[in-house]
């Protein structure tokens, strides 16, 4: 399993830019993204094979990303069109993820 490292800077907004619109509960269906995940909840997708693949090491990085910067707003989020990180900085645009049950919302 490869190692996920994240060098952050202070950042109050990371998103990691795809070729997804973010975690789906399936991969063929783009209404069945999730607007949020903590680490319980993405350690029962990996469980269940919804979270498999490519999209591992993204989730690990947004994690790893989320506990090193805990007040962050942290998501990963397709940047497959124009004006996607405006999109991906949207409540609605991609998966934001936090360590806790709490996680940062931005605008």
């Amino acid at each position: 399993m490869p190692t996920v490292g994240v060098c952050v800077c202070q950042a109050e907004k990371l998103i990691l830019m795809t070729d997804v619109p973010g975690v789906l509960r399936d991969k063929d269906d783009v209404d069945t993204k999730y607007a949020e995940l903590n680490i319980r909840q993405t350690q029962e997708l990996v469980q269940e094979g919804v979270i498999a693949g490519g999209m591992i090491p993204k989730v690990e990085a947004a994690l790893a990303a989320a506990a090193a910067l805990p007040n962050a707003l942290v998501k990963i989020a397709s940047g497959a069109t124009p004006g996607a990180i405006s999109a991906a900085l949207r409540s609605d645009g991609g998966t934001a993820f936090g360590v806790g049950g709490e996680l940062i919302h931005g605008s």
